[in-house]
């Protein structure tokens, strides 16, 4: 389970308090647990037996089933983990709430002692989704509702061939995005809220997925090539709205392949020729070189996927001949594009500065699909970073992107490196990190100031104790690290509290456009002194204006939902409206969200099918205010089976014989320009 162990490993919200007189209590000692709080105590997972461990928090942790959890994900619904556990009836998908009587097979999928070996898990829209094998149907999706039996809802590769092999998801405007294997080709699919699964893309010979990105409700997402070639694509969720952006020759290396959005444009490292890796941006119809940073042919290797954005600039690393690798700075523009600070002024040394980003992600599921960065989220408008001046070591250093403003915290370490790599984790008191003053790395904090950077705890008195942060639990952080008695597994501790948590942890922001107004949708997973929500709003994505104020829930450790109705969005004359959140705090500080656009024929596209079921005629009564309509319909495998044009109409209706359809799930689609409407029928 190390996927589900290192996301858990740095959940959204955990904190450090600036009072570091922590006492650890241990609560297991050299079993290498993991885990998470759910229904009222921890659950813990076994790097050595791979058993299930519970804990209260002030207990001894110990085992409470026989199962064995294997080492394929997790999920969580309705506060209960599902994983793939091992016993007699083979490797199947289980499900615990941290009790003996709470923990039991949900489902023998392949049946007897032969296993279907659950994985890719995900959590969407109150489902849990999963991969697994049996012999008739190869790898397929199942879904699970937390009661019943699970459902198989692909067979994408017919029969025992498998559909499935480590697909990577992403959810954008209520639709998740998965790449699968038909039989023929890899292709890129999309469900929407109600299971459908549609195919909008075949990948080229010989490419595979690499990432995803997003600007607004459109998904941009790379594929590479054999030769490391790779090419962007662009995907509002449907066939006619997927599209190549740009081709490239060569990518050097994955690190680089990396879309990080900002002011409206991708950015991303990239080369016109072999080698020459520099800075790039799309806005998905113009892609172009945003600077040479190292003239010539051996680029400058721009690494954005730890980058930051800060006082209106993105910041990253990059790496020239003169001053080697640096932080650097970018508003977009060519001249805006230039060398942040020169940390270590040996002439070509540099400090290799690595950034550290303040981590975000969508808890529930358990996956990294909205896995990623709040790269505009800062401590008291810094972000940390660590580097070598050449002369103190890698120490820790901070900057809010101004080269006044870019400094060395404290020289920790006099006689070597004061700061180790690894997990961190911000807090409203500092960063928590894995410090060493000399007598090995152990929990330190920070407030950006030398006099504030103190040991939190001393771990293992005799050397390192390779702290990994899991959780804040009830005002105490939870920990996986070493005391010195064993050198193969970790043991688990408890810091006592009370801690504190960043202002606002923002879990999703979507805009979708109903009727005569749009409504706004978005989630926090976690709230510190949070004041309010100014929404704000623009028609071309640049100038913003304050619509409304939404009173925040001030503080919260748990899911909280928010709403907001913009009344006034069919008054204002435009095809496109954008909108943001302004995160406030109650001692006035404040971050923005990312933006969310929505299309406002969204809302003027109208379809309804009837009778359905039905069996020999169809009747589409539909409403557009577009010249023609493109209508297609298409079986469950994406295969297209009818595609014509229907006239602009108020209140339109088409009626289609469907005699020789075979019987089946079949999906009507209405395109209106680059808005598109999707229903679902069964011909019986």
């Amino acid at each position: 389970m190390k996927k589900f162990y290192t996301l858990c490993m740095i959940l959204c919200g955990i904190l450090f308090s600036k009072d570091l007189k922590s006492q650890a209590f241990t609560i297991d000692n050299n079993h290498s647990l993991h885990g998470l709080p759910i229904n009222g105590k921890l659950i813990l997972i076994s790097d050595r037996d791979s058993l299930l461990y519970s804990s209260t928090g002030s207990t001894v942790a110990a085992p409470y089933a026989t199962v064995k959890a294997a080492s394929d994900g997790a999920a969580i619904l309705n506060n209960k983990l599902y994983f793939p556990g091992i016993d007699a009836s083979g490797d199947e998908l289980w499900v615990t709430d941290g009790t003996t009587s709470g923990t039991s097979l949900v489902a023998d999928i392949a049946p007897g002692s032969d296993s279907s070996f659950p994985k890719d898990f995900a959590t969407f829209n109150s489902k849990i989704y999963f991969t697994a094998t049996t012999v008739a149907n190869g790898r397929e999706m199942y879904s699970y509702s937390g009661s019943g039996s699970p459902t198989r809802i692909t067979d994408l590769n017919p029969n025992a061939g498998d559909g499935f092999s480590n697909p990577q998801y992403y959810v954008n405007n209520g639709l998740l995005y998965f790449d699968a294997f038909n039989g023929t080709v890899t292709s890129l699919y999309v469900m929407n809220a109600s299971s459908v699964i549609t195919k909008i893309f075949d990948f080229p010979a010989n490419y595979s997925l690499h990432s995803y990105s997003e600007l607004g409700n459109t998904v941009y997402f790379i594929l590479t090539g054999s030769l490391y070639d790779f090419n962007i694509y662009k995907s509002n969720g449907t066939a006619p709205g997927t599209s190549l952006v740009h081709s490239f020759p060569a990518m050097y290396s994955s690190s680089f392949a990396q879309m990080v959005p900002f002011n409206n444009k991708l950015f991303f490292a990239a080369a016109a020729s072999l080698g020459d890796y520099e800075l790039w941006s799309t806005d998905g119809a113009t892609t172009a070189l945003v600077k040479d940073i190292e003239p010539g042919t051996t680029g400058s290797n721009p690494l954005l996927f730890n980058s930051v954005i800060l006082n209106g600039r993105l910041v990253f690393q990059a790496t020239t001949t003169a001053d080697g690798s640096e932080l650097w700075v970018t508003d977009g523009t060519n001249a805006g594009t230039q060398q942040l600070i020169n940390i270590n002024t040996a002439s070509g040394q540099g400090s290799d500065p690595y950034l550290m980003p303040v981590f975000n992600y969508e808890f529930s599921s358990l996956n990294d699909y909205n896995f990623g960065f709040t790269r505009s989220s800062n401590y008291n408008g810094y972000i940390f970073f660590t580097a070598n001046d050449g002369v103190n070591g890698v120490e820790l250093w901070k900057t809010n992107g101004i080269v006044g403003g870019t400094s060395m915290v404290k020289n920790i370490n006099p006689s070597g490196d004061g700061v180790y790599s690894g997990p961190y984790l911000y807090s409203s008191s500092g960063l928590l990190f894995a410090g060493d003053d000399g007598s090995g790395n152990d929990p330190w904090i920070s407030d950006g100031t030398s006099s504030g950077t103190k040991a939190v705890a001393n771990l293992n008195s005799s050397g390192n104790s390779n702290p990994e942060y899991e959780f804040l639990w009830n005002g105490d952080v939870y920990v996986s690290a070493t005391n010195g008695d064993d050198a193969t597994y970790t043991d688990y501790f408890k810091l006592s509290g009370p801690y504190g948590s960043l202002p606002v942890s923002l879990s999703s922001f979507t805009a979708e456009a109903r009727e005569s107004q749009v409504i706004l949708n978005w989630t926090t997973s976690s709230e510190s002194n949070s004041d309010h929500f100014e929404v704000q709003r623009s028609t071309n994505g640049n100038d913003f204006n304050a619509i409304a104020n939404v009173a925040a829930a001030g503080n919260s450790s748990t899911l909280h939902a928010y709403s907001y109705n913009d009344i006034d969005a069919a008054n204002l004359s435009v095809n496109e409206l954008y909108y943001r959140l302004n995160l406030v705090d109650k001692d006035g500080k404040s971050a923005m969200s990312k933006i969310a656009r929505v299309h406002l024929n969204d809302a003027k596209l109208k379809v309804q099918l009837y009778p359905n079921p039905a069996h020999n005629q169809l009747n589409i009564n539909y409403s557009s205010p577009a010249a023609t309509i493109q209508l297609r319909i298409t079986d469950l495998n994406g295969k297209q089976i009818l595609k014509t044009e229907l006239p602009a109409a108020a209140n339109g209706l088409k009626q289609l014989d469907i005699s020789s359809f075979a019987t089946g799930t079949y999906f009507v689609q209405l395109q209106n320009g680059n808005v598109i409407k999707t229903e679902k029928f069964v011909k019986k």
